[in-house]
């Protein structure tokens, strides 16, 4: 035996049976392991959610855009910007993110979507007809098995 052969451990296979299999897969220890789900297996209803996450995205944006078009035009005629403006500007910009956030976060099937997507449609429901009747069709089924399942981690 060599001097190599003394001090550097060799590594030698496990036998192994026709049952098992071996698994070569690096992890990083930094991120958690989360299964990959299919969004296309997602159940309709979380479809319709996302939908409407990205049309809210959209309405967000715009609302925002007008109010600032409007802080401005107040602003250019000399006139102080009030409490009211910068109130639904702050709103404008947390809903927006909210929704942008939820896009994603109802695609990858994270459990506080669930909840906060929840939340969004009984805050919604007053606003007829815009919220009502989506958000209506979204309650009906969000707490069913096959929802609730797909925000489950596994």
């Amino acid at each position: 035996m060599s001097t190599i052969d003394r001090t550097v451990p060799s590594v030698m296979p496990v036998a192994m049976n026709a049952r098992q299999s071996v698994n070569l897969r690096f992890v990083d220890e930094a991120r958690p392991i989360t299964r990959e789900r299919d969004w296309r297996k997602a159940p309709p209803v979380v479809h319709l959610a996302r939908t409407i996450s990205v049309a809210a995205t959209i309405l967000w944006s715009l609302a925002g855009v007008l109010i600032l078009r409007s802080m401005v035009a107040l602003h250019s005629a000399h006139r102080p910007v009030t409490l009211p403006y910068l109130v639904s500007l702050a709103l404008s910009v947390l809903f927006l993110g909210v929704n942008v956030w939820l896009i994603g976060a109802l695609k990858r099937g994270q459990p506080g979507a669930w909840l906060v997507q929840r939340a969004l449609a009984l805050a919604c429901l007053p606003f007829v007809p815009i919220g009502t009747l989506p958000y209506l069709l979204v309650l009906k089924r969000w707490s069913l098995g096959e929802t609730s399942a797909w925000f489950t981690r596994s």
